[in-house]
């Protein structure tokens, strides 16, 4: 409740940092995709956090903490590519307690936007026996 998440403005380019002040950039890892995707959702650019989400896979990055795949689970869902959101929700069903959360934060919003597929995820998240 005291996030102000409109303040942040996610169209501005990024800036890149002096090395000589801050070093080289960090390894492209699962943390520098997952920061780009989470980025890619906050814009409801859902194709191209599919396409990192993707590009994330094929360099064989992936999370430990499983409410990682939340943005992943979402970029597929919401791109109409069902079969990969389904083997997402595959992984993601090994955290019951996080889909607990996550289900009661989504259920019923009123604010999601519009290319937010919500039948979709919370059919396939929500309402499966655990």
């Amino acid at each position: 409740p005291y996030s102000k998440i409109e303040r942040i403005e996610t169209l501005d380019p990024s800036i890149s940092l002096p090395e000589k002040i801050f070093g080289a950039p960090p390894a492209q890892d699962w943390c520098y995709y997952y920061q780009k995707i989470s980025l890619a959702r906050q814009q409801e650019d859902w194709s191209e956090a599919a396409r990192l989400s993707d590009e994330a896979a094929q360099n064989g990055f992936q999370p430990r903490d499983k409410s990682e795949w939340i943005p992943v689970f979402e970029a597929y869902a919401n791109t109409g590519r069902f079969e990969s959101a389904a083997q997402v929700a595959k992984k993601m069903s090994k955290n019951p307690d996080m889909l607990l959360l996550f289900c009661s934060q989504i259920q019923g919003r009123a604010d999601l936007p519009a290319s937010y597929n919500y039948e979709y995820v919370f059919s396939t998240l929500c309402n499966t026996p655990r």
